[in-house]
């Protein structure tokens, strides 16, 4: 696998609603829980295995090759083993950029070019949408297969205006095998998906036109099993809701549910508003873009300030006024509507005013957020569609998630007061939430995953109220507190992934808010307002972010932000407010886009049987803020019970180095990488190297179970009626891995693994069974020691979780008596590493052999599957791996004792040959010291006094020093401190 290391790293509303569908409730509903059919949820963005490192070394080495570009794959979807986002530096692709129709062009060039990013043919895939903004052009491309659209099947291709590639992504399903051709027609499937619910067909009707998708069901954050589904969109009165419903095109069973509601005559113009809410009291301001109706003249609307005039000489006119303009329109669900009329005579200015004598509060609020609304996207994206035209907004609501609730469903709609909650249309934060929600579909097309419609709803309120408690006001006579808090310590991925969606949008919204705070602070001299610079700047990010990216995930929404705060094509370089948005995502969780210090790209090195070549060790390295000095970089490595030996890695130019750990005669090989640049910015690989170091084993004998050799299926004692051990290319689900663990394999032993990738379907159940590994003669062994790689699952049951067993023995009599190695109960659901020494168990290690045994005997519905694969036998005899090889005591360079020491201080080291040797003293600077020992030297231990003086014979003084140890066999340093 290869490591990857930083230091830090629109059209009219009812043509949206085809695409888009409606958005959440302000608050959870019990009706949701009760008819909503969720699929499974994963953490993709995090996940690792290690077929997704193999490929996210693959794919680097790659582009590397391609363009010697430092590119870093963001996000891996292990499910179609394509990079769901690489990026790095930009890539001069030569294109020119005039309009969506080059956008397009380029962007299939550089499908068609990078085969091993998409995996995916140009004829597969049909432009959704070229966005461009910011001096950048977005071009997401959907998937389809056989002319269906696949649901998440997707890529995306990112440009600079210069040409520039800066990003690419793939989400493209290359493995699915389904009859395309429906079993169920569509007029059944919608009396599937109508009769599944509360249908009265006198209130109840579908929702748009039903169409055909092919529907990736998740198994695992690996496996998916294809579905042909038809969407069908029920649209019910009581509950209340629009139900996105899955059935299956086969099958006929509902896969998934989901509710989209979650709910020159002229004058003035005056309004008695609540501006944030019933909290804060009543107000009187202008009303803008107000449409007047002047008898006999026309109409007219007020302009931003709220005034308005219209040319005209006939006397005496009615003047008349609802609240409704070309943004809104305001209705009483419950009542007549507010209204004004007064009679204009020529040039005398008249006041239309709306208060509490012809209009109702709520109507009073939401006209007037609505219309701040407008006003604000006017001072970052005017050009944005949606704020721009009319919307209709229903207050005094008592009908379907009534009292305490507001929902947008095309219309936004408030609830009158009840209970314990007050007026929602009374809430100005409400109603942005609310409109936040229409925002998100003419973006995305829905609402996204993991809560972000509603954590981006909760934003657009944050950031017009300048309160990060959402719904203040809500509860009566509570002006305290609301019901969800953006400033918060929530965190990606526990407090999204799973969670309940108004509770998950927080982590967003929490990101959203830390970044806004620290770019006010940064930006605005006065307090902060919903039109100060830094909240515009903190606007304009989110929103362009989202425009650009189109992002479905938190993480994505995350990185498509500092995408949009970069000017100059070049995430990996930093953006203008890289440090505050980095700062905002860490706080909640996120990765850092922007790496910082040195960067290493390395695949570690596999267990080998070789002991008699180097151990070749390459990376790619290099510097984010400065240039790698190349006599900085060391490979630092050491056998199994020895100190750290250092080497030089080879410059082989292009940010490429090399070296090679001399041959070992067994055992375990640690090593890390280290480097400096220009700048002394110090990087080490792994990040927590040396105590977490890479590791191998130079071992006796491998086993990678590509073939069934002498391995043996069954014991005397097994009960297992299912889920037995079978030797084979496993089945990805939610429990069993999707590739086995060698690098360049397919096959592992597996429980069963031939009965498909549905979730259980490999379950072992009824009992154990057990698999036993050839006989190996290790008659003679001195020393053994055993590693094996393990898939365990024992806790995706729905019941009797983590109560059945795994188990590993030993025997060394061939079979006839066993001991216990290993008995857990502990899951991984990963490929994780189990290594013994055999010592600690036996001295006498003769006909060696192992067996493996998965146990489903426990009571209750459980899920038990396992895997092993890559079995490595270390061994050494009395002289070496078998009787050719010598064993030989390892170079070794104690440390000084005493330390700190004054004024004397022994040095230690062991030669495993007589030859020439070199011990020097060093200060920090590099200059040397004392020169301690020099010539040709004994195999054997030698120890060496030094007093704390230089060449010339005078005392050195207080500090730290360095003494080195040079020989044929390497060299080793070791630090030190004198104390006067």
């Amino acid at each position: 696998m290869r490591m990857f290391n930083t230091s830090r790293l629109f059209g009219s509303v009812m043509a949206m609603l085809l695409l888009a569908g409606t958005a959440p409730a302000f608050t959870p509903v019990d009706q949701n829980a009760d008819l909503e059919i969720h699929l499974a949820s994963y953490d993709l963005h995090n996940y690792r295995s290690f077929a997704s490192e193999q490929g996210i070394a693959s794919l680097q080495a790659d582009l590397h090759s391609l363009h010697s570009a430092d590119w870093q794959v963001w996000s891996w979807n292990a499910r179609t083993q394509t990079p769901h986002y690489v990026f790095g530096s930009p890539i001069n692709m030569g294109a020119t950029l005039g309009n969506a129709q080059d956008a397009e062009a380029a962007a299939r060039q550089v499908i068609a070019e990078h085969a091993s990013v998409f995996r995916a043919d140009n004829g597969d895939l049909h432009l959704k949408t070229a966005e461009h903004a910011l001096g950048k052009w977005a071009l997401h491309f959907q998937q389809t297969w056989n002319d269906i659209d696949v649901k998440g099947g997707k890529a995306v291709v990112l440009f600079g205006d210069s040409g520039s590639l800066m990003l690419m992504g793939s989400d493209f399903y290359s493995d699915i095998d389904l009859s395309a051709v429906p079993s169920l027609s569509k007029f059944s499937a919608e009396d599937v998906a109508r009769d599944a619910l509360p249908f009265d067909a006198s209130t109840d009707r579908l929702d748009g036109e039903s169409e055909l998708l092919v529907l990736p069901v998740p198994l695992s954050e690996e496996a998916v099993e294809h579905h042909l589904v038809w969407r069908v969109r029920v649209r019910t009165e009581r509950p209340l809701g629009i139900w996105a419903t899955d059935v299956d095109a086969h099958s006929g069973e509902i896969l998934q549910r989901r509710n989209d509601i979650h709910f020159a005559y002229g004058g003035d113009t005056e309004i008695e508003s609540q501006v944030y809410g019933w909290c804060d009291g009543v107000s009187t301001s202008g009303i803008p873009y107000l449409d007047i109706n002047v008898g006999g003249l026309g109409t007219v609307t007020s302009d931003e300030n709220g005034n308005w005039t219209l040319a005209g000489s006939a006397g005496d006119l009615t003047v008349s006024a609802d609240l409704d303009g070309p943004y809104v329109y305001v209705s009483n669900y419950n009542g007549s509507e507010a209204s004004f009329s007064a009679t204009a005579s020529e040039d005398i200015p008249l006041t239309v005013n709306f208060d509490s004598g012809n209009a109702r509060q709520d109507e009073l609020d939401t006209f007037d957020a609505v219309n701040d609304i407008y006003d604000f996207f006017q001072l970052f994206a005017p050009e944005f569609a949606y704020p721009n035209q009319r919307i209709h907004a229903w207050v005094n609501r008592d009908d379907g998630y009534c009292p305490c609730n507001a929902w947008w469903d095309g219309t936004i709609n408030f609830c009158a007061a009840g209970g314990s909650c007050t007026n929602t249309g009374e809430l100005q934060q409400v109603v942005h939430h609310e409109f936040g929600h229409g925002v998100q579909a003419a973006i995305l097309g829905y609402q996204g995953d993991e809560g972000l419609g509603e954590g981006n709803s909760d934003i657009l309120g944050n950031l017009m109220t300048q309160d990060p408690i959402i719904g203040r006001g809500f509860y009566t006579g509570n002006c305290v507190s609301g019901i969800r808090n953006s400033d918060n310590s929530l965190s990606y991925p526990g407090d999204v992934v799973g969670e309940e969606i108004h509770y998950a949008g927080q982590v967003i919204a929490g990101f959203n808010w830390d970044a806004m705070v620290d770019l006010q602070a940064f930006y605005d001299s006065g307090p902060p307002a919903w039109n100060s610079p830094g909240t515009i700047v903190s606007a304009s990010n989110w929103h362009y972010g989202r425009l650009l990216g189109h992002p479905e995930t938190q993480p994505d929404q995350v990185l498509w932000t500092f995408i949009a705060d970069d000017d100059d094509e070049d995430i990996l370089n930093g953006t203008v407010h890289g440090d505050i948005y980095c700062d905002a995502a860490e706080n909640h969780g996120f990765d850092c886009p922007i790496p910082a210090g040195i960067v290493f790209v390395h695949t570690p090195l596999d267990d080998t049987t070789d002991s008699d070549n180097p151990y070749l060790v390459n990376s790619v390295i290099w510097s984010v803020e400065g240039n790698i000095d190349p006599s900085t970089v060391k490979l630092r490595y050491r056998f199994e019970g020895s100190l750290w030996t250092e080497l030089a890695m080879s410059d082989l130019g292009g940010g490429s180095f090399e070296a090679g750990i001399p041959p070992s005669s067994g055992g375990r090989v640690d090593y890390y990488i280290y480097a400096e640049d220009d700048l002394g910015t110090v990087g080490f690989l792994p990040d927590d190297a040396p105590v977490e170091p890479f590791s191998f084993l130079v071992a006796w004998a491998i086993d990678p179970a590509e073939i069934t050799g002498d391995w043996e299926v069954g014991d005397m004692f097994d009960t297992a009626t299912k889920g037995v051990w079978n030797r084979m290319d496993p089945e990805g689900t939610s429990a069993q891995p999707e590739d086995d663990h060698t690098s360049d394999g397919t096959e592992c032993w597996v429980t069963d693994g031939r009965f498909g990738s549905s979730e259980g379907a490999n379950d072992v159940d009824g009992g154990k069974t057990t698999v036993f590994t050839p006989v190996y003669d290790l008659t003679g062994a001195s020393s053994v020691s055993v590693r094996y790689w393990k898939w365990y699952s024992n806790d995706r049951g729905p019941s009797n979780n983590g109560e059945d067993w795994w188990r590993t023995y030993f025997s060394n009599d061939g079979g006839d008596s066993w001991t216990a190695l290993e008995a857990t109960q502990s899951s991984s659901n990963a490929w994780v590493s189990v290594l013994f020494d055999l010592n600690d168990f036996v001295s006498d290690f003769g006909q060696l052999q192992f067996k493996f045994v998965a146990d489903d005997s426990g009571a209750g519905n459980s899920l038990v599957e396992a895997a092993i694969d890559d079995l490595s036998i270390t061994a050494l005899f009395g002289t070496g791996l078998d009787d050719d090889f010598v064993v030989s005591v390892p170079l070794r360079l104690e440390q000084n004792a005493p330390n700190p020491f004054n004024p004397s201080t022994e040095i230690t080291f062991v030669l495993s040959s007589e030859g020439r040797v070199d011990l020097s003293v060093f200060d920090v600077s590099g200059r040397l010291v004392k020169n301690l020992a020099s010539g040709q030297w004994a195999a054997g231990e030698h120890r060496v006094i030094w007093d704390g003086r230089d060449d010339q014979g005078e005392p050195v003084g207080s500090g730290v020093y360095f003494y080195r140890l040079a020989s044929a066999e390497g060299t080793k340093t070791r630090q030190m401190v004198l104390i006067k």
